[in-house]
């Protein structure tokens, strides 16, 4: 629900910073080749635990950009939506949608 007082709304900056901090991680363990998770969450990750490991490691690579590309067009729906329901709890927002 969008309805609510001054709280729900100041959480929104923060999470969304915490959102992007964690990204930012992901991309750059990737790119350095190190490991995020250890042996022991496989189980934890599953459908997708033992995903990368029957792939090469160009295929494992080019599903992983596509993973975070889709992952990018949902980011950008949530935050689109949560400018929406910014825009609906503040209505000093000035917000021209």
């Amino acid at each position: 629900s969008l309805s609510g007082g001054s709280a729900p709304r100041n959480q929104i900056s923060p999470k969304l910073s915490e959102l992007k901090t964690g990204i930012h991680l992901l991309i750059r363990a990737n790119e350095d080749g190190a490991e995020i998770f250890p042996d022991s969450s496989a189980l934890q990750l599953a459908p997708y635990g033992n995903y990368y490991q029957s792939l090469g490691t160009d295929e494992s690579l080019r599903r992983t950009y596509e993973l975070l590309a889709c992952f990018k067009k949902d980011m950008h729906k949530v935050e689109t939506y949560l400018t929406v329901a910014k825009c609906r709890l503040s209505p000093e927002a000035n917000c021209t949608l």
